[in-house]
């Protein structure tokens, strides 16, 4: 199972409705051991708070390129990843030069959305969605899903983004609820 899944971004939800998004939780289905703590419940409460936050942070901040306000999500020990094949952005001040260098690569924000955060215990994953012109005038649409892990202040100690870039405005889905 280790090879199939990184256990350390496994995350789930309880499902409320058919429509609304889950992704299946190791935890739930008991394939993580330490997870059935007594504090669980106020841990998810938290975390529940630093995800919104998260989300709701990096749509502002991204639609105003406010590179501060993005990095004051992150631990100082914090490891973010943009991509898969890329390597680690280690610490705050790495993200910050990922997060300058990548607002720079944007003359214009269009639109900037992230769907409602799933949360489990301290992980939460977003979707988003931007359209934007990049630095030569060409409209992009960059979708991606995010993972994040959260200290006990709510400062994410973990980050992965997995994104794709499409020449062209596209409309985003319509998330349902």
């Amino acid at each position: 199972m280790a090879n199939a899944v990184d256990a350390r971004f496994a995350i789930g939800s309880r499902t409320r409705g058919l429509t609304e998004l889950t992704v299946v939780g190791l935890i739930e289905d008991g394939c993580l051991a330490g997870h059935d703590r007594p504090d669980q419940e106020e841990a998810e409460m938290d975390s529940q708070a630093a995800a919104r936050r998260w989300a709701a942070t990096w749509t502002a901040a991204w639609q105003a390129h406010d590179v501060e306000a993005v990095v004051a999500l992150y631990a100082e020990d914090c490891v973010h990843r943009s991509t898969p094949f890329r390597p680690p952005h280690r610490g705050r001040q790495a993200v910050r030069d990922y997060v300058t260098q990548a607002f720079a690569d944007e003359q214009r924000i269009d639109d900037v959305r992230f769907d409602s955060p799933v949360v489990q215990g301290d992980r939460a994953c977003v979707e988003y969605w931007a359209s934007f012109l990049d630095q030569h005038g060409m409209a992009m649409t960059l979708a991606g899903c995010a993972m994040a892990r959260f200290d006990a202040d709510g400062r994410i100690t973990e980050a992965r983004d997995y994104w794709h870039l499409h020449e062209g405005h596209q409309p985003p889905p319509a998330w349902e609820r």
